[in-house]
């Protein structure tokens, strides 16, 4: 009977997975690695002194890249280093790009235990790697001695291969006298370079700095040396007083001149002939056939029930691991239906699963660091691993992690049946692609965004970063621009505009209307999107980077989808490179067709079904009435606070051009203005009691159920403003059953953002909210946004954004999640928050008890409030001059398919009035 192996997957993983990497856009790609080619191997120190007394030491700095690389998944660090790998000569150097790093391999592909570097061809075999004598075994030809640390270089082929060193200063630099030497052996592992054969064997060596050659040196064996004697070392001595300039080159080059090496002289890597499984690390064969599971514990595998109870307990480091601990002990808990003990810090237990690595638990240390160790392509590798009576389940990282317990209980919890075996060994090591750019292997890429993006362009990012880390093993970092919009690389996937903090400047506490508002903004900078069509999206390089760019948000993140997809298939990008298209959705409810016009290809599944932006064109009268065949504008008196409170009474009369307008700024891009502003007679007003305010509504016009609600906004927070832009349950849905309200922001009287969501009865005349921020219990995480240092919400540009499914609701503010509430069985009110919503914008005041709130958890109200009383009495301000506006960019809905969920109540929903867009 045929037993199926366990561990021959992750050995079959190990045989196929060349370290991967890209080349620079005109380096040859090797495509098929050589076997039994022939290889040098060398061990150097190379130390550069500057006048100044600093020093460049080549082991220091590319053994600290390879830390950083193993650590971070990726291989940023090597390309950032002042030392590449090239070819070519004659001061035509060629970058050579990283494949990947791993252990060290001879020309045979046979790998060396405890010796890593960064590869530069397919087999692995000619690499830059790193060594100490106190860690390393080497063996030289003639017994030489080597430095106690320093670099290992490995050179294959039949041309000029150099280790390239970029100056980093104007000075003088000095060379310290240093040697090379010939390895034969690497960790036992035999290179065979220089082998006593009768064929002749040689490799000349030179030092240039900028083309200019320094010294120069050949390494032979016997049959070539014109003397007889073989030549293993060179020594060079110290080359003083090289005048440089920042950005020279120095160069070490290496050029062979010999055939292959014979079987005898050089390792070979170990095969199983009966399977033709590769013998890489020493893991044990595992069968788990269904014959094999009825086994007693006395041949040293353990069944995961034993006397109807879990046989381990869960350990993991409290400080790290505990809700993914958490969930895992849930699942098990419903999958076998039994009691799961997870141990308190300190204690421990016969049997145990530990969970990550853990300091009190050494060997999970010991196979994080192995997998970390082992190449810069790890980001998705995880070990199962029994050792003794403790199974260790150990991530690279948290997503690995995951993946690690996901594995464990598809394996071992199908049942109460399961049995771990014996020395049971499982070490996920999946096969990767290479990705190549013209910056080198997209490895050493950072994806960017601007400064504050859109949840919608975040998601794209996040989705060109799990299609690396799929396909190429490397997590490429997501980095927003600074402030300023002035710290952009030169190896990034730039993905949208590149912005730093969107700003607009006015002229304070000075009234205008829509006639002049342009007079009074000093500054109104552009969202940076094309300037076409909202769904066209243009994709190319700039320099050595890779733009992707739209009319809009929704045409970056489509843009991203079709990249991605082209790039799996190419692989290999060159600044040639170009792609365009345009994206087209919408829900469909003037001809009924609904969500059959809705293109569900955005990332996550999504589409776009609804969006305002704005960019109503007419006269005034003409504007209004498109506008109000869509929204409603408040034309009413409102519960701003009685008209005995201090004054606090707010009016909405909604006129076009004093209480709110749309218009465009100077790049064409159109806005929602609504201003908020004390009533004084001395203005026009009927007399000096109160404040006028502005509203949109959605309500009796549309709504939605389920899905990302999205807007761009410069909020109103400025002296005591009460802007908000929130939802809740109105026309055409309806509160004649539990409703809600969801507040994506309010500031109560201050320059924050607070999301907040409360949940009504359906009784009539029992309103009032239970508030999930501040009520009891409190199932709303807390949120308390305040402004960067030096910045305000009221003068620049930010995202806002709800995603809403049947399970949960959760604010995101410029692309990172600010506040959610999980909606399960065990929620008081979940009934209420899947009724539908509609949506609102709002600038005005708010009454005294209102702007008297205070940050959460415990939401105790200050002793006076924060209205435009007390903020324009700080720098003595007349309040008779408030004036505050909030803007409005856009309003946009995506959801996805309701072909692809189960759950009926769970699906998507649009509504509209039969007379939604008609204009009277």
């Amino acid at each position: 009977m045929t037993k199926r192996i366990l561990t021959y997957l992750c050995v079959i993983a190990m045989l196929l997975a060349f370290f991967t990497a890209c080349a620079a856009e005109d380096a040859p790609v090797d495509s098929q690695p050589q076997v039994n080619e022939p290889q040098l191997v060398v061990a150097a120190n190379p130390v550069f002194v500057y006048d100044d007394n600093t020093t460049a030491v080549a082991y220091n700095e590319l053994n600290k890249a390879m830390t950083a690389d193993s650590q971070a998944s990726s291989l940023a660090a090597i390309t950032a280093s002042p030392w590449r790998w090239v070819y070519g000569g004659n001061g035509a150097w060629t970058d050579r790009a990283v494949y990947g790093f791993g252990r060290w391999k001879n020309g045979a592909g046979a790998q060396a235990k405890g010796a890593f570097a960064y590869t530069y061809n397919a087999a692995g075999s000619q690499s830059l790697g790193v060594y100490s004598t106190a860690k390393n075994d080497l063996a030289t030809y003639q017994g030489e001695t080597l430095p106690e640390a320093g670099l290992l270089l490995s050179v294959t082929g039949k041309q000029e291969e150099a280790l390239h060193y970029t100056v980093q200063q104007d000075g003088k630099l000095t060379i310290q006298a240093g040697s090379f030497t010939a390895i034969e052996q690497v960790a036992g592992i035999k290179t065979g370079f220089l082998a006593e054969d009768g064929t002749p064997r040689r490799a000349s060596l030179r030092i240039t700095a900028n083309s200019v050659q320094l010294w120069s040196g050949t390494l032979c064996n016997t049959t070539a040396s014109t003397d007889g004697r073989p030549v293993t070392q060179l020594a060079h001595p110290a080359i003083t007083d090289i005048p440089v300039k920042a950005g020279d080159v120095i160069v070490i080059s290496f050029k062979l001149d010999a055939q292959a090496n014979s079987d005898l002289d050089v390792t070979a890597p170990t095969v199983n002939e009966e399977d033709n499984w590769q013998i890489v690390t020493k893991p044990s064969r595992v069968p788990v056939t269904s014959a094999d599971k009825e086994v007693v514990t006395n041949d040293g595998s353990i069944p995961v029930i034993s006397d109807f109870d879990f046989t381990f307990t869960l350990v993991r480091d409290p400080d790290r691991y505990t809700a993914i601990t958490a969930d895992f002990a849930s699942e098990l808990m419903d999958r076998l239906n039994t009691e799961i003990v997870v141990a308190k810090r300190g204690q421990s237990a016969t049997h145990e699963i530990v969970v990550g690595p853990y300091d009190a638990r050494p060997e999970s240390v010991r196979i994080y660091n192995e997998i970390k160790n082992a190449r810069a392509d790890n980001g998705a590798d995880f070990v199962l691993r029994l050792v003794g009576t403790k199974l260790y389940i150990v991530g690279v990282n948290d997503d690995a992690l995951q993946a690690a317990l996901d594995y464990f209980l598809n394996t071992f919890i199908k049942d109460d049946k399961g049995v771990i075996r014996a020395n049971y060994s499982y070490y996920y090591k999946p096969e990767h692609a290479v990705y190549t750019l013209p910056g080198g292997n997209i490895a050493g890429y950072t994806i960017r965004t601007e400064r504050y993006p859109s949840l919608i362009v975040q998601r794209a990012a996040e989705a060109f970063q799990q299609e690396i880390l799929d396909k190429c093993g490397y997590i490429l970092p997501i980095k927003a621009m600074n402030l300023e919009g002035t710290d952009a690389g030169d190896r990034e996937i730039r993905i949208g505009p590149m912005n730093g903090a969107v700003n607009v400047q006015r002229v304070y506490d000075t009234r205008f209307t829509s006639a002049n508002w342009q007079n009074y903004y000093t500054s109104f900078e552009t969202d940076g999107m094309l300037d076409a069509d909202y769904g066209y999206y243009k994709v190319g390089f700039a320099g050595k980077s890779l733009t992707i760019q739209g009319g809009s948000n929704y045409a970056v993140n489509a843009g991203t989808v079709k990249l991605l997809a082209e790039l799996a298939q190419k692989k290999t990008l060159t600044t040639a490179y170009t792609l365009s298209g345009t994206y087209s959705s919408y829900y469909d409810y003037q001809n009924k067709a609904g969500y059959g016009t809705v293109d569900f290809s955005l990332t996550g599944g999504f589409g776009l079904t609804y969006m305002d932006n704005f960019d109503y064109e007419g006269t005034d009268e003409e504007k209004v009435k498109l506008i109000e065949s869509k929204w409603q504008v408040s034309k009413d008196n409102s519960a701003g606070g009685d008209k005995d409170e201090h004054d606090m009474y707010q009016y909405r009369p909604g006129i076009y051009g004093k209480n709110w307008w749309v218009d465009a700024d100077a790049a064409g891009n159109n806005y929602l203005f609504q201003v908020t502003k004390k009533r004084v007679a001395a203005y026009g007003d009927p007399d000096d009691h109160g404040w006028e305010a502005g509203r949109l509504i959605a309500a009796n016009k549309w709504g939605f159920r389920f899905g990302i609600w999205e807007s761009r906004m410069v909020m109103g927070t400025r002296n005591g403003a009460c802007s908000a832009a929130w939802a809740n349950t109105l026309s055409p849905y309806t509160r004649d059953q539990a409703n809600w309200e969801c507040d994506v922001y309010e500031n109560y009287g201050r320059d924050v953002f607070v999301p907040c969501f409360h949940a009504f009865t359906s009784d009539p005349d029992g309103r009032d909210t239970r508030n999930f921020l501040y009520g009891k219990p409190n199932l709303q995480t807390p949120c308390w946004l305040e402004p960067n240092e030096g910045e305000h919400f009221y003068d620049t540009f930010h995202h806002v954004t709800v995603d809403w499914t049947y399970d949960y609701v959760r604010v995101y503010f410029d692309g990172q999640l600010a506040s959610e509430m999980m909606l399960d069985d065990n929620h008081p009110s979940a009934e209420s928050f899947r009724n539908g919503l509609t949506i609102k914008f709002a600038n005005g005041i708010g009454k005294d008890s209102y702007c008297k709130k205070m940050p959460p958890p415990n939401g105790v109200n200050n002793s006076f409030a924060y209205n435009p009383y007390y903020w324009m009495g700080l720098y003595g301000g007349d309040v008779k001059d408030f004036f505050e506006v909030q803007l409005v960019d856009f309003a946009r809905v995506y959801q996805v398919s309701n072909d692809t969920i189960d759950y009926v109540p769970a699906e998507n929903d649009m509504r509209f009035i039969p007379t939604f867009g008609k204009v009277k």
